[in-house]
């Protein structure tokens, strides 16, 4: 039990890769969040993006965006 509880306590962020090489993705960003060394984009109707730390600060939460 003490192992459950340890991991439970670290909050791990599950991450999946997914190519959607050929899809594009539009949409407003609601909001910007850092989890550890990951800059992460919440776009409406999409969800979480993990972005590099150029574009993560290049745009800011109200710009529409393009991925």
């Amino acid at each position: 039990m003490d192992r459950i509880r340890d991991l439970e306590e670290k909050k791990p962020l599950v991450i999946y890769k997914a190519d959607n090489a050929g899809a594009e993705i539009f949409g407003k960003v609601v909001e910007k969040g850092r989890h550890g060394k990951l800059y992460t984009l919440t776009i409406r109707d999409y969800g979480i993006f993990v972005v590099t730390k150029d574009v993560y600060e290049k745009i800011r939460v109200g710009d529409e965006v393009l991925l």
